[in-house]
């Protein structure tokens, strides 16, 4: 909720918000990152720098001792003598950390709509240590992937070597992308969307966009990245019009042929792409819902994907979108909602009846109001 309020566009479905109001949670959100990046990001981030100076790893260290230190690559594998709990652990906290990163540079969480703000952001992300490692082992990814379309044969100079460890190191002496256990690769690709660079999502659409396609660039046995990992990474794309583009993915064909017709976004996952970007609140939300009711995205995704078969679209879609009702925290929205909720009541579930929405709605603003209020105050102190 405190995300919502720092877009300049006032012309939205659903955000009706003041610009005070905006300007006061920007400014809040901005303060709680700062203050969880100096007291749990950081802290975090070091505890989970393996140590290099252990025999294991020793030739690594030498081979890009400032890669490691500075890029952070330390934080991103997962060795054997490592404890299950930190294994675990590992993925989620790195996750953790980058979106502390993202709060603390710039006010408003997941989504970067002012050009001068996002400017600042991406100049310091390359120097953070959780998205320059990940913006770097994704370039090596696409570097394989590209590799892979054409078949380009690799020089065996500049094949990869195995350390000591089991590591797999680059021809630059910098970690392998093909060293990351699945579950962390999986976070590499989302943290390289978190950052909205715009080369970097342009080459995670590129790789999604193959994987459907079934291109050898996507190809199991050159370990690029599963169509899944790269969906809920896409899924976390921190500008508009990326998040729009992914969203546009689940209604429009890969090819123009109208008659069996092969979407990038497979059925089954439309209604899971809705949700993780609904599930983020704020100006993701907002964008959702502008392409599902102002540009007509739901009825064109009951159309092209469903066949408007409500019955199949009820249980894969509509519960998917009926948890993000309780999200809402403009007033004035089951008003708003109203038509589209009474054009599409069959898909949806009833937490979008005008009572129970309301009721949700006036429950977050008296949060804001009052909780999250004095949350702003406290964390205010601590920061002066």
């Amino acid at each position: 909720a405190l995300s919502n309020n720092n877009d300049s566009n006032n012309n939205r479905t659903l955000d009706q918000t003041t610009v005070a109001e905006r300007a006061k949670w920007a400014l809040c959100h901005k303060q709680l990152g700062a203050y969880l990046k100096r007291h749990v990001g950081t802290p975090l981030f070091n505890s989970l720098v393996l140590d290099i100076s252990s025999a294991s790893l020793s030739a690594f260290s030498n081979a890009s001792k400032t890669m490691w230190e500075d890029l952070g690559f330390g934080a991103w594998i997962s060795i054997p003598s490592e404890s299950y709990e930190s294994r675990v652990l590992r993925p989620k906290a790195l996750l953790a950390t980058a979106y502390i990163a993202q709060a603390a540079e710039y006010g408003s969480a997941t989504v970067y709509d002012d050009s001068a703000s996002f400017a600042s952001f991406t100049a310091s992300s390359r120097s953070e240590p959780t998205f320059a490692a990940a913006l770097a082992l994704l370039s090596q990814m696409v570097s394989a992937a590209a590799a892979a379309s054409t078949s380009t044969p690799t020089a065996s100079s500049t094949l990869p070597s195995t350390s000591d460890s089991g590591l797999i190191i680059d021809a630059d002496g910098s970690l392998s992308y093909k060293s990351l256990t699945p579950d962390l690769r999986a976070v590499m690709l989302s943290v390289s969307a978190m950052t909205g660079d715009a080369m970097a999502w342009t080459s995670l659409v590129d790789l999604y966009v193959a994987a459907a396609g079934g291109s050898a660039a996507a190809s199991p046995d050159q370990t690029i990245a599963p169509q899944s990992e790269l969906l809920y990474a896409l899924a976390r794309s921190a500008r508009p019009y990326q998040i729009r583009r992914v969203l546009d993915l689940t209604i429009t064909p890969l090819t123009a042929s109208s008659s069996n017709a092969q979407y990038a976004v497979p059925l089954q996952d439309v209604g899971i792409l809705l949700q993780l970007i609904g599930s983020r609140g704020g100006k993701a939300l907002a964008i959702l819902w502008d392409f599902l009711i102002r540009d007509n995205g739901m009825k064109l995704i009951l159309e092209r994907r469903y066949g408007n078969d409500v019955s199949a679209a009820v249980y894969s879609l509509g519960r998917r979108l009926t948890p993000l009702a309780a999200q809402l925290d403009v007033e004035g929205t089951a008003k708003a909602l109203a038509p589209f909720v009474s054009a599409f009541q069959s898909v949806l579930g009833s937490g979008f009846g005008g009572d129970g929405l309301e009721a949700a709605v006036n429950s977050n603003r008296k949060w804001l109001h009052d909780t999250g209020s004095d949350l702003c105050a406290w964390v205010n102190d601590m920061m002066s």
